[in-house]
């Protein structure tokens, strides 16, 4: 099994886990306004990586065109850095997101893990069909800018550890509430 695919298994079970016993008022509880509910950062994961999923497809079409600058390596490289460094799940200092990526507000049921187990394997499914992708030498373009894109595993690595990251700051709500 590719080592994404066990990352992502990984992460869906520790969601579950941890939260798959919890009521719809512990799952949408906020200690505070900044802070997003366990909820919220399910919902989030998912927003994100579901806007992703449509570049991964649009990057694998015949007509998809690289950008002159993705032709070198450093560049593509360097953005990935970037952008990794603020997904990373040992990040102390809060990020902001863009506008695309704010999670709901309304009351999420528990069924929300049931929605987030079912994306998870959506997302291999999408790792699998896109071995193609990775060989080809094409970029993904971030949906949040189009002057952003990166390779393909890159993004997946950088996916995953947002998971990783925002199943931290669930647990970290989850520890705060009661």
């Amino acid at each position: 099994m590719h080592p994404f695919l066990e990352r992502i298994d990984l992460t869906t079970n520790r969601f579950i886990l941890e939260f798959g016993s919890l009521d719809t008022g512990e799952l949408n509880w906020k200690p505070d306004e900044n802070t997003w509910s366990i909820a919220q950062n399910i919902d989030h994961v998912i927003l994100l990586n579901e806007s992703y999923f449509k570049k991964i497809e649009e990057a694998s079409s015949d007509t998809a065109r690289r950008p002159f600058l993705a032709r070198f390596d450093l560049i593509t490289d360097l953005m990935a850095k970037g952008l990794a460094a603020y997904s990373k799940p040992d990040r102390k200092k809060k990020t902001h997101t863009f506008d695309i990526w704010k999670p709901g507000s309304q009351q999420f049921e528990p069924s929300i893990l049931e929605t987030f187990a079912e994306h998870q394997e959506r997302f291999k499914e999408v790792i699998r069909q896109s071995r193609p992708l990775m060989e080809s030498g094409k970029v993904v373009r971030s949906p949040a800018s189009g002057v952003l894109f990166f390779k393909p595993a890159s993004i997946f690595d950088i996916m995953i550890s947002h998971e990783e990251r925002h199943l931290k700051q669930a647990k970290k709500v989850k520890a705060s509430e009661w």
